[in-house]
């Protein structure tokens, strides 16, 4: 689920994650409004962030910088 406008406009994303790379591809489809659909893809980093790249009707986003999980402690730090 993606959203944007505070809430108040809604996507499904569907895709496919390769782990030997950590990239993904997938594709968001508005379930409200006029239900345009976007290309979103990227990278998930080993440092837990993941950056994506949203393509569409009017949008452009690149580079979006999301925090995706956690590092593991390093014992002993």
């Amino acid at each position: 689920m993606i959203s944007w406008n505070d809430m108040q406009d809604m996507a499904r994303a569907t895709g496919t994650y390769d782990m030997q790379s950590r990239t993904f591809q997938m594709t968001a489809t508005e379930i409200s409004g006029q239900g345009r659909t976007a290309m979103v893809n990227g990278t998930i980093r080993q440092d837990g962030w993941l950056i994506a790249n949203i393509t569409g009707p009017n949008v452009s986003c690149q580079g979006i910088v999301v925090p995706w999980g956690v590092q593991p402690a390093v014992p002993g730090l």
